[in-house]
């Protein structure tokens, strides 16, 4: 009886344990953020971010969180992208650059700020660990480790 409990006890641990792992790839497709960012060097050089303003910013793990502000009636009708220029600046830590591809068809002059979170992590740059994300309009870039 004493065998049959240990070999069921052992068989439990290997289940658990190889359940347990951190796999990159999987939390990755359980994103908490709202979009993904868009690499795309042709849009990003197409792209006017000067309709709106950048309030705060900031990143937790693999979410960068924006918040902009701009006239409108309420913001639920405002499309709103972050593009990656495709070019990685090579200093230390690397560097991205990114632009909010930003419409906002309201007529409305309220100043209404609205929070937007994008998913980061395909700009990572094999495992540095880290690097500077550069959005215009934003004042200074923010370091994303990873």
């Amino acid at each position: 009886m004493n065998i049959f409990k240990l070999t069921f006890l052992a068989i439990c641990t290997v289940i658990s344990f190889s359940c347990s792992g951190d796999d990159e790839t999987n939390s990755n497709e359980q994103s908490l953020c709202d979009k993904e960012v868009s690499i795309d060097k042709r849009r990003y050089d197409n792209i006017d971010s000067d309709d709106f303003e950048i309030v705060t910013f900031s990143i937790l793990e693999d979410c960068m969180k924006i918040t902009i502000r701009t006239g409108a009636c309420d913001g639920s009708n405002w499309e709103v992208d972050l593009v990656d220029s495709e070019g990685i600046d090579d200093s230390s830590p690397e560097q991205r650059y990114l632009k909010i591809d930003f419409s906002n068809p309201e007529q409305c002059e309220a100043l209404i700020e609205k929070e937007f979170t994008f998913d980061v992590f395909q700009l990572r740059i094999g495992d540095t660990g880290e690097l500077i994300l550069n959005v215009e309009g934003a004042v200074l870039g923010i370091r994303y480790i990873y």
